[in-house]
């Protein structure tokens, strides 16, 4: 395998991943909290939330609106940035739900 199909295979490992967490996350299904800021105390910037399997989430939040992936930290400490994240299509599309934006400061 060559080091493209072995990075092409990464990505596609992780966009599975965050859109298995991510439909957890609006259904209910895993816990998501906001640290530090909630969604709506923050006029825009990066909000980072925490979810109940170990997952950092950081997301750059537009005036209230979800504006982009900054970034994503694995349970294991592995860190995906923007650079990363905004390739993936179905990431880059995905706008948060209610579940997010309604999370509570932990």
């Amino acid at each position: 395998m060559s080091d493209l199909e072995r990075l092409v295979d990464q990505l596609d490992r992780l966009e599975g991943c965050l859109l298995a967490l991510f439909h957890k996350i609006d259904h209910g299904t895993e816990g998501v909290w906001a640290e530090r800021f909630s969604w709506n105390t923050i006029g825009h910037g990066n909000v980072v939330f925490r979810t109940s399997t170990g997952w950092e989430v950081v997301v750059f939040n537009d005036s209230g609106a979800w504006d982009y992936l900054e970034s994503v930290t694995t349970p294991e400490g592995v860190k995906f940035g923007y650079e990363i994240l905004s390739r993936i299509e179905s990431l880059r599309n995905y706008e948060g739900g209610a579940r997010w934006t309604e999370a509570r400061v932990k």
